[in-house]
């Protein structure tokens, strides 16, 4: 049946054949009327077989499906690489390391200058020397000499021996003898003063830490001891406390190197210093007092802790 319908019918073609013919013999005013005519009669049937066809809009829109599909697939892996770049190019965050709590923190106390210069018990209030039995003072509860600089706190107020004593950021001696109400200061200058000290050098303007030597008085300046021949020193470097021997960041000031000689065949520099406090005697001194934190106690109490010993 399929056959029948394709096959074209003879009486068909010989039909098509007649119309050819006439429209070839007719005048010229008669033959397209004659079209005119087999055109509107053919006309219905040119509709049913172009309705008849089946429409080809979809497989042409295969094509657009198709790239869209893929413009869609290589889109998502863009992203995908995008967001596998901005990962790679992220800065890992590293765990903030915890700020560890110190095991000892410094505490700063005021203490009022009552004497300083050779007069001595002169600078002091005559009350405190008259008092005596008739004001509870003991003996033990001053202690008073000629030529000795005094500050008006003792072991009453937790005052200990060995402990130094500052003028702003620069040291100018050390706690010698406590009593129950005052303590005597041992200066910088003095012959027994011994201190820990580090040499710290300028170097285009930046700080550099040099050796570490023992500070001693000689009278009326310092000298630095213990320093090899191997390092190097430099009139003008600057002095201070040792950041092992003060638990005290900046370091603690005691003065400049004025004098800096290495005789021939000698294993130590020669080093002069010259203390920063040279002045007048100060009102107020700090005496640097050195505790446990309380945070790293398991029980209320805070002990002192014992002051480093000097080295002699």
């Amino acid at each position: 049946m399929a056959a029948d319908r394709t096959t074209p019918h003879p009486w068909g073609i010989a039909g098509v054949a007649l119309l050819g013919l006439v429209c070839v013999v007719l005048p010229v005013n008669l033959r397209e009327r004659f079209q005119g005519a087999i055109r509107d009669l053919l006309a219905p049937g040119q509709c049913v077989a172009v309705a008849a066809l089946p429409e080809s809009s979809g497989d042409a829109a295969l094509p657009d499906r198709e790239t869209s599909r893929q413009a869609r697939y290589w889109q998502a892996q863009a992203a995908t690489l995008r967001a596998e770049c901005d990962v790679l190019r992220t800065v890992p965050t590293w765990p903030t390391a915890a700020m560890p709590v110190p095991l000892i923190q410094p505490t700063l106390r005021t203490a009022r200058v009552i004497a300083w210069e050779a007069s001595g018990t002169g600078e002091i209030p005559s009350p405190i020397v008259r008092g005596g039995s008739r004001d509870g003072l003991s003996t033990s509860d001053l202690v008073l000499a000629p030529g000795e600089a005094t500050i008006d706190q003792g072991a009453a107020t937790g005052i200990r021996a060995d402990q130094l004593l500052l003028a702003g950021r620069s040291v100018i001696g050390r706690i010698a003898r406590t009593s129950q109400l005052t303590s005597t200061i041992q200066r910088v200058t003095d012959p027994a003063f011994r201190g820990q000290a580090q040499i710290v050098r300028l170097v285009e303007g930046e700080a550099v830490m040099g050796p570490e030597g023992v500070l001693a008085g000689s009278g009326t300046r310092c000298q630095l001891l213990r320093i090899n021949a191997t390092e190097p020193v430099s009139v003008g470097d600057l002095v201070f406390t040792s950041l092992r021997g003060v638990a005290l960041a900046p370091p603690l000031y005691y003065g400049l190197v004025t004098r800096a000689d290495l005789p021939p065949g000698a294993g130590e520099w020669s080093i002069e210093v010259a203390p920063h406090f040279t002045g007048a005697a100060p009102s107020e001194v700090l005496v640097l007092e050195l505790l446990v934190t309380p945070a790293r106690l398991s029980r209320e109490e805070m002990p002192a802790i014992e002051e480093p010993p000097h080295v002699r």
